[in-house]
């Protein structure tokens, strides 16, 4: 009788990871996801209707993702870790699921970063995006953990 193998345990050839496309793919509906949970937020604590998100939206300008408005963003939202990608550990199938989903989870990071600083720009005080952003990453665990998601984030707004 032969044993099965571990899909898990499939190696993988670096070589033939294309990490442009994993990247395209991460950043595919970062700003999407991000402006439905900062929305999502918003409506949640009375500081907008859904019209207004829009509005406020389209009148934001994004940043550019730099290290340094990056970390200035982290200090505003209060966030503590940044999502990490490695690519020194990747041997596996399973690794290599691990890196687009931490991948993702940057993309996102790096959007909600933008996000804050555009509301900083708008007049948002450091207090109330520490506050918006706890609120946003609740959400945020929820989806991750399978209890909310995207779709009814953007149900919602719509309905709102």
């Amino acid at each position: 009788m032969k044993k099965k193998t571990n899909p898990r345990n499939i190696p993988v050839d670096k070589r033939s990871i294309n990490l442009d496309a994993i990247v395209d793919e991460a950043m595919k509906d970062d700003m999407q996801h991000a402006w439905l949970l900062v929305g999502s937020a918003l409506v949640g604590q009375k500081k907008c209707s859904a019209a207004e998100v829009k509005e406020l939206r389209e009148s934001m300008k994004e940043f550019d993702a730099t290290e340094r408005n990056i970390r200035y963003a982290e200090r505003l939202m209060g966030t503590k870790k940044r999502p990490s990608v490695d690519m020194n550990n990747l041997y596996t199938a399973a690794d290599l699921k691990k890196l687009k989903a931490n991948m993702e989870k940057l993309a996102l990071h790096t959007a909600l970063c933008s996000i804050c600083l555009g509301l900083e720009e708008k007049g948002f005080k450091q207090e109330e995006l520490k506050k918006l952003f706890l609120d946003l990453d609740i959400t945020k665990r929820e989806i991750e953990g399978g209890t909310e998601s995207y779709e009814n984030l953007e149900r919602r707004m719509e309905i709102v």
